[in-house]
């Protein structure tokens, strides 16, 4: 049965690990994503792209010597899920109900509930994993069609993503990982929320798909403009200047840029791939060096923001040749040209792209 947690919401809870803990089994990684797979328990598969898969291979092959706390928002959830359903089964009676977390939207209080299921207890052989599942009807009324709720231009959409942060800042706050991982914009203002009563927070951005920055790109944040922001994400209007504009203009990816620049040396940044790293910064203002202040003297080259993972290929997903290289492929060949209906002609040239046919992939 589902055992319920009922202390304080701000009150630690006694799976928290202290400082003295956390430097004897290395790093403690907090992962907040809105995709998300579940291999433990109830076979959820929240997939938009490239980013659920991420998070699904993070969950299974994590380095030996950190622990990893993967916070997702559930879907539309049933016990029963029946054959086509568009709901998940998240097993809730098997997991442990911790104190809800409770934030202001335009001066709403919302409380948002917490259930935890613990794949692997901290300070075992092997690392700890868990998943964090925040349950509030705002994150319940998606579909696994419906992951990322748009436009931003809509007030919904704005108050969805103030809820996400809000909610992940607490969980911060109230766990103290020394590692946020964020994936693109999603939760790149969460850190802000946890700073006060977590200083030593650390953030790693990770860059999927930079060209979406959680922004608003149609309007100019006038006065009033900048108190609608303000009420709706619970912040100052100082902070919504400071570090939500760009250009003027609302930018949820920021928020993460900056707290990496101020607080972190400008380390903490990288992209999915060396090459990518290279075109945002290419392609991408939020991501220039800043303008000499005097433009008589030449500016010195600021070192790249962006660093670039290698990917590697898992072993396990690796292909083994039964047969010399040409051979296969010449069989493959063969085998693809009769499975479209195509002439089956070795010496035909066959073109493949792999990827989603959307505009962000050059097609």
């Amino acid at each position: 049965r589902r055992r319920v947690v009922t202390e304080a919401e701000d009150v630690q809870t006694s799976d928290t690990p202290n400082e003295e803990e956390s430097k004897a089994r290395g790093s403690y990684i907090m992962l907040a994503a809105l995709e998300h797979t579940t291999p433990y328990f109830g076979d959820v598969r929240a997939v938009a792209g490239g980013l659920g898969k991420v998070v699904d291979l993070v969950s299974r092959h994590h380095p030996a010597d950190t622990d990893l706390s993967l916070v997702h928002a559930m879907l539309q959830h049933t016990r029963t899920p029946g054959a086509g359903s568009t709901a998940f089964d998240y097993c809730l009676d098997q997991a442990i109900e911790e104190p809800p977390i409770k934030v202001s939207i335009d001066d709403v209080t919302e409380t948002i509930k917490v259930y935890r299921h613990t794949i692997r207890e901290r300070g075992g052989e092997e690392p700890g994993l868990e998943y964090i599942l925040l349950s509030h009807p705002a994150f319940e009324e998606r579909t696994k069609s419906t992951i990322y709720p748009n436009p931003m231009t809509r007030h919904g959409v704005l108050c969805f993503f103030s809820l996400w942060n809000q909610a992940v800042g607490k969980l911060l706050a109230r766990r103290k990982p020394d590692i946020f991982h964020c994936p693109d914009y999603h939760t790149a203002i969460a850190p802000w929320y946890a700073l006060p009563s977590h200083p030593s927070l650390r953030v790693l951005l990770v860059l999927h798909n930079a060209e979406y920055q959680g922004g608003i790109s149609t309007d100019q944040v006038r006065d009033k403009k900048m108190t609608y922001l303000s009420k709706v994400f619970n912040l100052t209007p100082q902070f919504i200047s400071d570090h939500l504009l760009l250009e003027n203009r609302f930018n949820m990816l920021k928020a993460a840029v900056d707290f990496v620049k101020e607080r972190q040396g400008s380390k903490g940044i990288c992209a999915v791939s060396q090459r990518y790293a290279q075109e945002c910064e290419n392609l991408y203002s939020l991501f220039w060096p800043p303008l000499c202040a005097d433009a008589r003297r030449p500016c010195k080259r600021a070192p790249p923001l962006i660093e670039g993972l290698d990917n590697p290929m898992l072993e396990e997903e690796r292909a083994y040749l039964d047969c010399p290289l040409r051979e296969a492929k010449q069989k493959a060949k063969a085998n693809t040209q009769a499975l479209l209906g195509l002439k089956v002609d070795p010496n035909a040239r066959l073109f493949v792209s792999l990827g989603r046919m959307v505009r962000q992939k050059g097609v």
